[in-house]
Protein backbone atom coordinates (compact mmCIF):
# COMPACT_ATOMS: atom_id res chain seq x y z
CA UNK A 1 0.00 0.00 0.00
CA UNK A 2 1.13 3.70 -0.70
CA UNK A 3 1.97 5.74 2.39
CA UNK A 4 -0.82 8.40 2.44
CA UNK A 5 -1.47 11.46 4.47
CA UNK A 6 -3.64 14.64 4.80
CA UNK A 7 -2.72 18.20 5.07
CA UNK A 8 -2.12 19.69 8.70
CA UNK A 9 -5.69 20.86 10.17
CA UNK A 10 -5.90 24.05 12.43
CA UNK A 11 -8.15 24.90 14.82
CA UNK A 12 -10.23 27.70 14.39
CA UNK A 13 -9.94 30.40 17.77
CA UNK A 14 -12.21 32.94 18.97
CA UNK A 15 -12.36 36.24 18.45
CA UNK A 16 -12.69 38.79 20.92
CA UNK A 17 -11.13 42.45 21.82
CA UNK A 18 -7.73 43.19 21.31
CA UNK A 19 -5.10 44.30 23.99
CA UNK A 20 -3.78 47.93 24.05
CA UNK A 21 -1.71 49.76 26.30
CA UNK A 22 0.22 52.76 27.08
CA UNK A 23 3.73 53.46 25.92
CA UNK A 24 6.02 53.74 28.69
CA UNK A 25 9.09 51.81 27.31
CA UNK A 26 10.81 50.50 23.93
CA UNK A 27 9.23 48.04 21.97
CA UNK A 28 12.80 45.99 22.01
CA UNK A 29 13.53 46.37 25.65
CA UNK A 30 10.26 44.73 26.66
CA UNK A 31 10.46 41.88 23.72
CA UNK A 32 14.01 40.81 25.58
CA UNK A 33 14.41 42.29 28.60
CA UNK A 34 13.37 39.93 31.06
CA UNK A 35 14.11 36.07 30.05
CA UNK A 36 14.68 33.00 32.21
CA UNK A 37 12.84 34.13 35.67
CA UNK A 38 11.02 31.28 36.17
CA UNK A 39 10.19 30.76 39.63
CA UNK A 40 8.28 28.09 41.92
CA UNK A 41 5.66 29.72 44.78
CA UNK A 42 7.16 30.98 47.83
CA UNK A 43 6.17 29.66 51.26
CA UNK A 44 3.20 31.89 51.72
CA UNK A 45 1.48 30.52 48.16
CA UNK A 46 2.78 26.57 47.77
CA UNK A 47 -0.07 24.87 49.74
CA UNK A 48 -2.58 27.49 48.07
CA UNK A 49 -1.04 26.09 44.92
CA UNK A 50 -0.79 22.94 45.72
CA UNK A 51 -4.10 21.97 46.17
CA UNK A 52 -6.63 24.40 44.44
CA UNK A 53 -6.52 24.93 40.21
CA UNK A 54 -7.69 28.43 40.68
CA UNK A 55 -4.74 29.15 43.14
CA UNK A 56 -2.35 27.63 41.08
CA UNK A 57 -3.64 29.19 37.56
CA UNK A 58 -3.74 32.62 39.20
CA UNK A 59 0.01 32.30 40.62
CA UNK A 60 1.01 31.28 36.98
CA UNK A 61 -0.05 34.50 35.61
CA UNK A 62 1.55 36.51 38.32
CA UNK A 63 4.84 34.60 37.41
CA UNK A 64 4.38 34.84 33.65
CA UNK A 65 3.29 38.54 33.59
CA UNK A 66 4.60 40.20 36.52
CA UNK A 67 7.84 37.58 36.91
CA UNK A 68 7.43 38.20 40.47
CA UNK A 69 5.15 36.49 43.61
CA UNK A 70 1.97 38.16 44.25
CA UNK A 71 1.06 40.04 47.27
CA UNK A 72 -0.94 38.41 49.24
CA UNK A 73 -4.02 40.41 49.54
CA UNK A 74 -4.05 40.58 45.37
CA UNK A 75 -3.59 36.60 45.23
CA UNK A 76 -6.56 36.37 47.32
CA UNK A 77 -8.75 38.73 45.49
CA UNK A 78 -8.26 37.19 41.95
CA UNK A 79 -8.40 33.46 43.62
CA UNK A 80 -11.75 34.37 44.66
CA UNK A 81 -12.79 35.64 41.49
CA UNK A 82 -11.86 32.48 39.81
CA UNK A 83 -13.41 30.47 42.47
CA UNK A 84 -16.31 32.47 41.85
CA UNK A 85 -16.64 31.44 37.75
CA UNK A 86 -14.73 34.59 36.66
CA UNK A 87 -13.43 33.18 33.31
CA UNK A 88 -9.41 32.68 33.51
CA UNK A 89 -9.29 34.58 30.32
CA UNK A 90 -10.96 37.66 31.92
CA UNK A 91 -8.40 37.95 34.80
CA UNK A 92 -5.33 37.95 32.42
CA UNK A 93 -6.68 40.87 30.35
CA UNK A 94 -7.10 43.01 33.87
CA UNK A 95 -3.87 42.17 34.52
CA UNK A 96 -2.83 43.02 31.21
CA UNK A 97 -5.47 45.93 30.20
CA UNK A 98 -5.35 47.63 33.73
CA UNK A 99 -2.85 47.54 35.19
CA UNK A 100 0.19 50.18 35.47
CA UNK A 101 2.96 47.71 36.02
CA UNK A 102 2.81 45.51 33.03
CA UNK A 103 2.87 49.39 31.20
CA UNK A 104 5.16 50.08 32.91
CA UNK A 105 7.37 47.06 32.20
CA UNK A 106 6.27 46.29 28.23
CA UNK A 107 4.60 49.48 27.14
CA UNK A 108 2.89 49.56 23.48
CA UNK A 109 4.35 45.85 22.11
CA UNK A 110 3.72 45.04 18.84
CA UNK A 111 1.67 41.39 18.53
CA UNK A 112 5.20 39.89 17.29
CA UNK A 113 7.03 41.54 20.42
CA UNK A 114 4.40 40.36 22.28
CA UNK A 115 4.39 36.45 21.45
CA UNK A 116 8.41 36.98 22.16
CA UNK A 117 8.01 38.11 25.43
CA UNK A 118 5.55 35.26 26.25
CA UNK A 119 7.67 32.73 25.11
CA UNK A 120 10.81 34.35 26.54
CA UNK A 121 8.62 34.88 30.28
CA UNK A 122 6.77 31.19 29.96
CA UNK A 123 9.02 28.74 28.37
CA UNK A 124 12.54 30.37 29.10
CA UNK A 125 13.43 30.85 25.14
CA UNK A 126 13.57 32.59 21.73
CA UNK A 127 10.10 31.31 19.63
CA UNK A 128 11.37 29.53 16.22
CA UNK A 129 10.39 32.12 13.48
CA UNK A 130 7.55 29.25 12.77
CA UNK A 131 6.15 29.31 16.52
CA UNK A 132 6.59 33.44 15.68
CA UNK A 133 4.52 33.52 12.75
CA UNK A 134 2.08 30.92 14.10
CA UNK A 135 0.89 32.89 17.18
CA UNK A 136 1.22 36.34 15.39
CA UNK A 137 -1.06 35.58 12.78
CA UNK A 138 -3.31 34.00 15.77
CA UNK A 139 -3.44 37.80 16.67
CA UNK A 140 -4.39 39.23 13.79
CA UNK A 141 -7.11 36.70 13.01
CA UNK A 142 -8.76 37.95 15.90
CA UNK A 143 -7.76 35.98 19.02
CA UNK A 144 -6.63 37.93 22.18
CA UNK A 145 -3.41 38.49 23.46
CA UNK A 146 -4.74 36.76 27.08
CA UNK A 147 -5.95 33.93 24.80
CA UNK A 148 -2.40 33.70 23.75
CA UNK A 149 -0.86 34.05 26.91
CA UNK A 150 -3.05 31.38 28.53
CA UNK A 151 -2.34 28.84 25.69
CA UNK A 152 1.35 29.53 27.55
CA UNK A 153 0.77 29.37 30.97
CA UNK A 154 -1.67 25.79 31.13
CA UNK A 155 1.07 24.18 29.14
CA UNK A 156 1.77 21.44 31.63
CA UNK A 157 5.74 22.32 30.50
CA UNK A 158 5.12 25.43 32.57
CA UNK A 159 3.20 23.75 35.10
CA UNK A 160 6.09 21.44 35.85
CA UNK A 161 9.21 23.79 35.96
CA UNK A 162 7.04 26.07 38.11
CA UNK A 163 6.34 23.63 40.30
CA UNK A 164 2.57 24.32 40.49
CA UNK A 165 1.26 20.73 39.83
CA UNK A 166 1.82 18.11 42.48
CA UNK A 167 0.00 15.93 45.08
CA UNK A 168 -0.40 17.25 48.74
CA UNK A 169 -0.84 14.95 51.45
CA UNK A 170 -4.74 14.57 52.54
CA UNK A 171 -6.00 15.80 48.97
CA UNK A 172 -7.78 13.42 46.67
CA UNK A 173 -6.38 12.53 43.28
CA UNK A 174 -9.50 13.48 41.78
CA UNK A 175 -8.80 16.79 42.62
CA UNK A 176 -5.18 16.68 41.92
CA UNK A 177 -5.54 15.31 38.32
CA UNK A 178 -5.97 18.53 36.86
CA UNK A 179 -2.79 19.15 37.64
CA UNK A 180 -1.15 15.66 36.30
CA UNK A 181 1.09 16.39 33.67
CA UNK A 182 0.08 13.36 31.74
CA UNK A 183 -3.47 12.43 33.30
CA UNK A 184 -5.54 14.88 30.33
CA UNK A 185 -2.91 13.66 27.30
CA UNK A 186 -3.48 9.95 28.01
CA UNK A 187 -7.24 10.65 29.15
CA UNK A 188 -7.80 12.47 25.24
CA UNK A 189 -5.83 10.16 23.92
CA UNK A 190 -8.32 6.88 24.56
CA UNK A 191 -11.03 8.97 23.65
CA UNK A 192 -10.11 9.95 20.01
CA UNK A 193 -9.41 6.12 20.01
CA UNK A 194 -13.20 5.13 20.92
CA UNK A 195 -14.40 8.18 18.96
CA UNK A 196 -12.56 7.04 16.27
CA UNK A 197 -13.65 3.59 16.50
CA UNK A 198 -17.61 4.49 16.70
CA UNK A 199 -17.46 6.42 13.50
CA UNK A 200 -15.69 3.67 12.16
CA UNK A 201 -18.67 0.79 13.10
CA UNK A 202 -20.86 3.29 11.59
CA UNK A 203 -19.60 3.39 8.28
CA UNK A 204 -18.80 -0.47 8.43
CA UNK A 205 -15.26 -1.03 9.21
CA UNK A 206 -13.69 -3.08 11.67
CA UNK A 207 -12.36 -1.06 14.86
CA UNK A 208 -8.85 -0.26 14.96
CA UNK A 209 -6.66 -1.49 17.61
CA UNK A 210 -4.54 0.67 19.75
CA UNK A 211 -0.95 -0.48 19.40
CA UNK A 212 1.69 1.25 21.66
CA UNK A 213 4.27 1.77 19.38
CA UNK A 214 2.29 3.84 16.98
CA UNK A 215 1.41 5.68 20.22
CA UNK A 216 4.85 6.28 20.63
CA UNK A 217 5.45 7.51 17.32
CA UNK A 218 2.42 9.84 17.46
CA UNK A 219 3.22 11.40 20.43
CA UNK A 220 6.69 11.80 20.00
CA UNK A 221 5.72 14.05 17.15
CA UNK A 222 3.46 16.08 19.06
CA UNK A 223 5.96 16.82 21.44
CA UNK A 224 8.44 17.62 18.37
CA UNK A 225 5.91 19.54 17.15
CA UNK A 226 4.60 21.77 20.64
CA UNK A 227 8.40 21.99 21.37
CA UNK A 228 9.23 23.75 18.15
CA UNK A 229 6.39 25.61 17.10
CA UNK A 230 5.51 23.97 14.10
CA UNK A 231 3.00 21.81 12.46
CA UNK A 232 3.76 19.42 9.64
CA UNK A 233 3.95 15.94 8.41
CA UNK A 234 7.36 16.67 7.55
CA UNK A 235 9.58 17.05 10.93
CA UNK A 236 12.30 19.31 11.58
CA UNK A 237 14.70 16.22 10.38
CA UNK A 238 13.32 15.59 7.45
CA UNK A 239 11.77 12.44 8.26
CA UNK A 240 8.11 11.68 7.02
CA UNK A 241 5.41 10.06 9.00
CA UNK A 242 6.79 6.15 8.01
CA UNK A 243 9.93 7.35 9.05
CA UNK A 244 8.89 8.06 12.30
CA UNK A 245 7.04 4.81 13.02
CA UNK A 246 9.78 3.00 11.75
CA UNK A 247 12.04 4.17 14.13
CA UNK A 248 9.38 2.98 17.15
CA UNK A 249 10.19 -0.73 15.62
CA UNK A 250 6.68 -1.04 14.21
CA UNK A 251 7.09 -3.08 11.06
CA UNK A 252 3.77 -2.07 8.30
CA UNK A 253 3.06 -2.52 5.25
CA UNK A 254 1.08 0.80 5.06
CA UNK A 255 0.45 3.71 7.18
CA UNK A 256 -1.85 7.21 7.48
CA UNK A 257 -1.45 10.16 9.85
CA UNK A 258 -3.63 13.15 11.01
CA UNK A 259 -2.26 16.17 12.31
CA UNK A 260 -3.91 19.24 14.43
CA UNK A 261 -3.59 21.85 16.85
CA UNK A 262 -5.52 23.88 19.22
CA UNK A 263 -8.38 21.47 19.87
CA UNK A 264 -9.11 21.61 23.34
CA UNK A 265 -10.99 18.04 23.47
CA UNK A 266 -11.61 15.15 21.35
CA UNK A 267 -14.64 15.65 20.49
CA UNK A 268 -13.41 19.15 19.02
CA UNK A 269 -10.96 17.16 17.21
CA UNK A 270 -12.59 14.82 15.71
CA UNK A 271 -15.12 17.28 14.77
CA UNK A 272 -12.52 19.08 12.71
CA UNK A 273 -10.72 15.64 11.32
CA UNK A 274 -14.08 14.40 10.24
CA UNK A 275 -15.53 17.84 8.00
CA UNK A 276 -12.11 17.63 6.44
CA UNK A 277 -11.72 15.21 3.27
CA UNK A 278 -8.56 13.71 3.10
CA UNK A 279 -8.37 13.52 7.69
CA UNK A 280 -11.52 11.41 7.19
CA UNK A 281 -10.68 9.57 4.47
CA UNK A 282 -8.35 8.38 6.59
CA UNK A 283 -10.40 7.70 9.74
CA UNK A 284 -13.14 5.44 7.65
CA UNK A 285 -9.95 3.83 5.54
CA UNK A 286 -11.51 0.27 6.43
CA UNK A 287 -8.13 -1.29 5.45
CA UNK A 288 -6.37 0.40 8.51
CA UNK A 289 -6.22 -2.40 11.44
CA UNK A 290 -4.11 -0.59 14.18
CA UNK A 291 -4.05 2.92 15.54
CA UNK A 292 -2.30 5.39 18.30
CA UNK A 293 -2.60 8.97 19.32
CA UNK A 294 0.16 11.40 20.67
CA UNK A 295 -1.78 14.41 22.45
CA UNK A 296 0.88 17.06 23.79
CA UNK A 297 -0.13 20.99 24.58
CA UNK A 298 -3.24 20.80 22.43
CA UNK A 299 -1.16 19.42 19.25
CA UNK A 300 -2.77 16.29 18.03
CA UNK A 301 -1.07 13.13 15.92
CA UNK A 302 -3.03 10.50 14.75
CA UNK A 303 -1.23 7.64 13.68
CA UNK A 304 -2.99 4.44 11.41
CA UNK A 305 -1.11 1.28 10.65
CA UNK A 306 -1.43 -2.16 8.85
CA UNK A 307 0.91 -4.14 10.37
CA UNK A 308 3.08 -6.81 8.06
Amino acid sequence: MRPRYSTALLAVLLAAVAFTSTPMTSAADAATGDQCRINNPSSEFVDDVAQDASSAQVWRLYQSIYLRQPRQSGFNYWVALRQSGVPLTTIARSFMDNSDEFANRYGDVSDRQFVRLVFNNVLCREPVDAGLDYWSSQLRSGSTRSDVLLNFTELHEYMRVTSTCFSASGVSQSDLDHCDPDYEDRLFEQQVIDLTNQVRQNAGCDPLISNPLLHNAALAHSVDMATNGYLDHLGLDGSNPGDRISRTGYDFRGWAENIALGYRSAAAVMDGWMTSEGHRSNILNCGLQEIGIGHHNRYWTQKFGIPR
